[in-house]
């Protein structure tokens, strides 16, 4: 291993907390954020598709659902298909979330969860999590945090989702 290549992985690998949780591949259809479009309060279909870590169910993974504080109080519950309206899909043992809402695909790569916030098969923001098989359920209140920050309104016009 090249000395520079080896810095890196080490400073890397220290930089981050064991066990922390790495959220990527986000991105926001900035349009589906203007005037409060994201509906959350009361109760949230989830669609839970892939392969669960050994001892969490999908059950397990939607109760650890938590909205961001300064939304409404929102439960989450599962949904056997697709909803035309607002709803989630994760998908466990994948970080492929492109397409999500129109095709929810899940995989069996125990630590990998991918998540999309849909109106009907229509993509309104998603994002990847990557951390400990046993820490998906405690690391699920990051990714939503993710999932579902509001952009800078100064880029209004110059975020999209191409799928």
């Amino acid at each position: 291993m090249r000395p520079v290549a080896l810095l890196t992985a080490v400073t890397l690998a220290l930089a981050a907390p064991a066990g922390a949780a790495s959220v990527y591949n986000d991105e926001i259809e900035s349009q589906q954020f203007r005037g409060g479009v994201i509906r959350l309060g009361g109760i949230q279909q989830v669609i839970v598709v892939g392969t669960p870590p050994p001892g969490l169910t999908p059950e397990a993974v939607v109760a650890a659902m938590r909205a961001p504080a300064a939304y409404p109080r929102t439960r989450f519950q599962i949904a056997d298909r697709p909803a035309e309206s607002y709803h989630f899909v994760v998908a466990l043992g994948t970080d492929t979330n492109v397409g999500l809402c129109a095709r929810p695909q899940g995989g069996a790569q125990p630590g990998l969860v991918a998540m999309a916030y849909c109106l009907g098969d229509r993509v309104i923001s998603r994002a990847s999590m990557r951390t400990d098989p046993a820490a998906v359920a405690d690391d699920m209140p990051e990714l939503m945090r993710v999932l579902l920050r509001r952009p800078n309104p100064a880029f209004f016009g110059f975020l999209s989702i191409d799928d």
